[in-house]
């Protein structure tokens, strides 16, 4: 029959259909659980848009979200969320995979599947116990701590987005088998090469003829961590070594006024798209000639950035900051070139030699895209998962 597929999303923060990062990476396990022919049922707190036309497919619960204006009472509001949710899969199952993005105060979904014998993947994108008590702070982080234990204990998959997050589950689990590291994929039918009109021209030019003006990318939303004002100070010397660059910023965000404070002058030379629906990312990639993530140092770096897999599946050559998961997503010399982490010299000089030798920057660029379509496709992605799911259950099987 059917393969029924219950995909959770419990977490007020995460708009299921909206633009940002994290609604991004749902649409996209949702696109390869229908291409697979499963049914899905979506149990979602917050969906912020109409389904994609290709996720219409999909069936929606809304997930009884608590109010969360009021500071006071919110931590209690998500934790008696978990009563509605766990009636809501009891009502719509039995299922044969429940699938859940890591919430806090979020555990009905995983008691359901253990309780239903439902193999279940518990998808965790970040450590965001660690996150909240940082940055926002927990009334009650003793049962904050011991809810996330019990999601993590109860899950017979844990998806870790990076090794950080894989050390996470297992310092709060006490467990360290059933975690599988998987980071963020992309879609190659979408984000696809396109003919590096510039690095060519680059290639062949006339010393007679004027430079061909190399456009420098980056996309994202403006954050000071995704390192704003080294990109500033890189651009800068890039524009010394080639007075005809252009920089390209696809986003917007907070740290903006950070990024043209650091570009000062080179700011005439700069535009800023402002926010753009992800589906036309590509369309502004294909203008980019070289693209950079140029992220500073910082402690417990653990995401999976999906600019990068993006970029490479454009096939551009990339520099990028040489940090945790970027490491393992780049090799060197190969797929792209990683520098020292908040260093705008070693940017800007990366940027030039790519600039320098455009035959193997589009060597380079091909090479990334190969990957990206293949390894780092989210058809890959769910794949893996579904595999570890299987050997976990197998392994209990054995023991049993």
């Amino acid at each position: 029959g059917l393969m029924r597929v219950a995909y959770v999303c419990s977490d007020p923060g995460v708009p299921v259909y909206g633009t940002k990062g994290c609604s991004v990476h749902v649409q996209a396990i949702l696109r390869e659980m229908l291409r697979r022919g499963f049914e899905v049922d979506l149990f979602a707190a917050r969906v912020d848009a109409e389904a994609p036309a290709d996720l219409q497919g999909v069936r929606l619960t809304k997930v009884i979200a608590p109010q969360t204006a009021a500071k006071v009472g919110r931590e209690q509001a998500l934790v008696a969320a978990n009563r509605p949710l766990r009636l809501q899969l009891e009502h719509a199952g039995p299922y044969d995979l429940l699938y859940e993005r890591h919430a806090l105060w979020s555990h009905a979904a995983q008691q359901y599947a253990r309780e239903s014998e439902t193999p279940s993947i518990l998808d965790v994108n970040a450590p965001i116990l660690v996150e909240e008590a940082a940055h926002r702070r927990l009334d009650d982080a003793a049962l904050a701590k011991e809810m996330v234990r019990e999601a993590f204990q109860l899950a017979n998959l844990r998806l870790a987005v990076s090794s950080p997050v894989a050390a996470h589950i297992a310092e709060i689990s006490g467990e360290t088998d059933r975690i599988l590291v998987q980071p963020n994929g992309v879609d190659a039918s979408h984000f696809k090469p396109v003919r590096r009109a510039v690095l060519e021209r680059w290639a062949r030019r006339d010393p007679s003829h004027r430079e061909p003006a190399p456009v420098i990318g980056f996309v994202g939303t403006l954050r000071p961590w995704h390192g704003m004002s080294i990109l500033g100070s890189a651009f800068r010397r890039i524009l010394d070594a080639c007075p005809t660059a252009k920089l390209l910023i696809v986003g917007d965000g907070p740290a903006k006024a950070e990024l043209l404070e650091a570009l000062g002058d080179a700011s005439s030379a700069t535009t800023i798209t402002g926010k753009v629906p992800h589906r036309e990312v590509p369309q502004w990639l294909a203008q980019v000639d070289v693209a950079v993530a140029p992220y500073p140092r910082l402690e417990g770096f653990y995401f999976s950035p999906l600019k990068v897999f993006e970029y490479m599946a454009c096939g551009l050559p990339i520099v990028a900051s040489g940090i945790g998961p970027i490491e393992e997503a780049l090799e060197h010399g190969v797929t792209g070139c990683l520098v020292p982490p908040g260093d705008a010299e070693a940017i800007a000089n990366a940027v030039m030699q790519l600039l320098r030798e455009p035959g193997s920057a589009v060597r380079m660029g091909s090479r990334a895209a190969t990957e990206a379509a293949g390894r780092r496709s989210w058809s890959t992605v769910l794949d893996n998962a579904l595999a570890g799911l299987n050997e976990t259950s197998s392994a209990v099987r054995r023991s049993a």
